[in-house]
């Protein structure tokens, strides 16, 4: 927890709820990520998949025209941009919001840079 709080990364939002995610901590001591922070979907009802490190930074999601978080797509079609991030309406009935989302090295407190992005692990 206190690694999370001390990073100074930005509590999510659940795209699908749009509510602050929950933060959670890895608690089984055999696992090598013991002690690490990480969010997860807030609502007890009907929680959906959302999931993200709790000490790597990712830059706030953007908003789309009906000013909800976006939420965060791979592109599966073959092509030059398959498997590229991109954002979109979190709505069924979208506004037809669409951004690429960047590349953008993580640092976490210990040291490490990671390119990858939390949804991907």
């Amino acid at each position: 927890m206190e690694a999370c709080q001390s990073s100074g990364s930005n509590h999510p939002i659940c795209p699908t709820h749009q509510r602050l995610a929950k933060v959670r901590v890895i608690k089984d001591k055999m696992k090598d990520n013991y002690g690490r922070p990480f969010f997860t979907c807030s609502d007890r009802h009907d929680p959906c998949n959302f999931w993200q490190w709790g000490d790597i930074y990712e830059s706030p999601r953007p908003r789309c025209k009906h000013g909800m978080v976006c939420t965060v797509h791979k592109v599966k079609k073959e092509g030059p941009t398959q498997n590229r991030l991109f954002y979109c309406c979190p709505q069924i009935d979208s506004c037809g919001f669409f951004e690429w989302k960047e590349i953008e090295p993580r640092v976490t407190k210990t040291g490490f840079v990671l390119f990858s992005d939390p949804l991907e692990y």
